[in-house]
């Protein structure tokens, strides 16, 4: 099921989540950066979770040698969970 106003991508590479994260514009605060798109967020684990749409608001990323790349990416949720199967 697509949200409305999302866009399915479950088959897709990851770069479109990076062009999601990394937006064009001018400099950090001038407002003149992209919009940013709604995108449909599903959290779960064997099969049980939740599906809500939301706003990617922060991302960061990191690596040390030897080491395995780290990222955090921060969201805010767009109105009411549309699918909960978390209860048993």
């Amino acid at each position: 099921m697509v949200l409305p106003g999302t866009i399915d991508k479950r088959h897709e590479p990851a770069s479109w989540l990076i062009d999601k994260i990394m937006k064009t514009g001018g400099d950090s605060g001038d407002a003149a950066n992209a919009q940013s798109d709604l995108i449909a967020f599903r959290l779960g684990l064997g099969g049980r979770g939740i599906k809500f749409a939301g706003y990617i608001t922060s991302y960061s990323m990191s690596c040390s040698v030897g080491e395995v790349v780290a990222a955090d990416i921060s969201f805010e949720a767009d109105g009411a969970i549309v699918e909960n199967t978390l209860a048993g």
